[in-house]
């Protein structure tokens, strides 16, 4: 089965779900894995992002951090004559589908504009 997530205002309110899915989950002949209750101030990192309770979602620091260096390796690559144009336009744009997902706009476009390939189009 899947994780779930539950937010909630109160540890009582979470704990409260949790016994409900528990006693659903006996009569279904489940096993829960062990519940995790923790503070939700910081996010909670899932696949690059950070996801908040009030339906925030923003990068990851090494979500950045690859962005930044794969689009430095794809210029780098363009630039060395390696990748055609289309080639290159269709690798950059996969790496920007990425971000766009998150609240990443100014992140994104600190990124694509401080990259030399703005200048070549």
């Amino acid at each position: 089965m899947d994780d779930m997530i539950f937010w909630a205002n109160t540890k009582t309110a979470l704990q409260d779900a949790l016994k409900g899915i528990q006693t659903q989950m006996e009569q279904l002949s489940l096993i829960l894995k062990p519940a995790q209750l923790n503070q939700c101030r910081f996010g909670l990192p899932v696949l690059g992002y950070r996801v908040y309770p009030d339906q925030q979602v923003r990068l990851g620091k090494r979500a950045k951090r690859r962005f930044i260096k794969q689009t430095e390796d794809l210029d780098q690559a363009y630039a060395a004559g390696l990748l055609s144009e289309d080639s290159y336009q269709r690798r950059l744009q996969s790496l920007t589908a990425f971000t766009t997902h998150a609240q990443a706009r100014a992140f994104r476009q600190k990124v694509l504009t401080a990259s030399w390939h703005f200048d070549r189009f």
